[in-house]
């Protein structure tokens, strides 16, 4: 098959929305990712609550902690685990237990669509849960890329969200790393 036909050319073309990282302690973390790679400030989500969480046809559990900041151009999604369940998570999701990259994220006006074509070219589902009207895809990609690609609901409360950490980083003298949100 000539490689502009190939079904992965237009999941490799997709703009990336944001890059995961799976951390073990989420304020070290971002004290790294500030005082290091000069990314931030951090938005922070203690315990997220996602609603009906499920994995495989079942409720699922996903107690994590998440923290958004911007590093140049790119956002980025620090991810402290607490508790997840089912057991077969625990390796797509953490990144093995390293700090390392756990996810892209992509957005997509059809998010259930966009996750089926993914389950088509072999990327299975691992999670499937909501805030609110946003739906989220977890496809298992650690195989062949080394990560998990999360499907998110493109609309305007993401778009307003992730330019509030963008406009956050806009003039930023570094003080005040954290910013909580309610």
């Amino acid at each position: 098959m000539p490689a502009h036909q190939h079904p992965t050319r237009a999941l490799l073309a997709r703009p990336v929305h944001h890059l995961g990282f799976n951390v073990p302690d989420l304020h070290a973390a971002i004290d790294r990712w500030v005082t290091v790679h000069g990314a931030g400030p951090f938005y922070v989500n203690e315990h997220v609550a996602y609603d009906e969480p499920t994995s495989s046809g079942t409720s699922a559990v996903w107690d994590h902690s998440a923290a958004f900041g911007q590093w140049g151009s790119l956002p980025v999604e620090l991810q402290q685990t607490h508790d997840l369940r089912p057991p077969e998570l625990v390796r797509p999701f953490t990144a093995e237990g390293r700090s390392a990259v756990n996810h892209v994220g992509i957005t997509a006006a059809e998010p259930a669509a966009e996750s089926a074509r993914l389950q088509s070219l072999g990327f299975g589902l691992c999670m499937h849960a909501r805030l609110g009207e946003v739906e989220f895809f977890w496809h298992d990609a650690t195989e062949t890329l080394g990560y998990c690609i999360e499907v998110i609901t493109a609309g305007p409360g993401l778009d307003a969200f992730f330019d509030t950490v963008a406009g956050g980083a806009r003039g930023w003298d570094g003080r005040d790393p954290i910013r909580r949100l309610a």
